[in-house]
């Protein structure tokens, strides 16, 4: 009688056994389909311009994906990783942004990335997918039209900053480089100015306020 509830034990126990494995190897499954689309970036350690860290969370999940480029979010939904690819699919650029998304747009064969920052402030790259051509970052940019960017910077003279008013290659300003300077209102530097490139890109159009009154004047450079 003994032997017999001996081994009637032993067979409960190896059916017990059979349970917990099988039920942890379902789950490890479901886990597994469920992360499917997240990509675990733990031990990197990517930075953005302004040199802020990725965050705590090494997990990303893929929200939007698209041949040039690909944009994952953390679990918390504010902090946004992205990747690059050039026409070929192979990957040229990382980046990073937290709080305010990532936002892609191509215009003819040139990708733009813009992050934004709240109120005005925002920056953009750019890429030349069949030519592996990586910018530097723009800090609120007004325009671009073919290879050309335009933007607005600060200088000091005289004690004084002024508004100046910059037209360049956008990949190397040893290509094209030119300052333009008016007596621009600071608020070019607050608010965007109707800019355009017309002419086959040998032309820029640009509305813009002066001062001392912020009346808009609107002038037709040549590149």
């Amino acid at each position: 009688m003994m032997k017999k509830l001996v081994i009637l034990l032993v067979i409960v126990i190896i059916i017990l056994l059979g349970v917990i494995v099988y039920i942890t190897i379902d789950n490890k499954k479901v886990n597994s389909n469920e992360n499917q689309n997240i990509v675990k970036t733990e031990g990197s350690k990517t930075y953005d311009e302004h040199e802020s860290l990725d965050p705590f969370d090494p997990y990303y999940e893929l929200v939007e994906e698209n041949k040039n480029y690909k944009i994952y979010t953390d679990k918390s939904g504010f902090n946004y990783f992205y990747n690059v690819y050039n026409n070929d699919g192979k990957w040229i650029d990382t980046g990073f942004n937290g709080g305010r998304g990532v936002n892609f747009e191509i215009i003819d064969d040139i990708l733009s990335v813009r992050m934004g920052f709240g109120t005005y402030a925002f920056i953009c790259r750019y890429y030349d997918l069949s030519a592996n051509r990586i910018s530097r970052f723009y800090t609120t940019p007004l325009e671009i039209g073919g290879e050309y960017i335009v933007y607005f910077i600060t200088k000091s003279e005289n004690d004084e900053n002024e508004a100046v008013l910059v037209i360049q290659n956008i990949f190397d300003d040893r290509v094209y480089y030119k300052e333009i300077k008016r007596d621009f209102s600071s608020r070019v530097l607050e608010f965007y100015s109707e800019t355009e490139f017309i002419n086959n890109n040998t032309q820029l159009k640009i509305s813009y306020p002066t001062n001392p009154n912020d009346e808009i004047v609107t002038e037709i450079i040549d590149l």
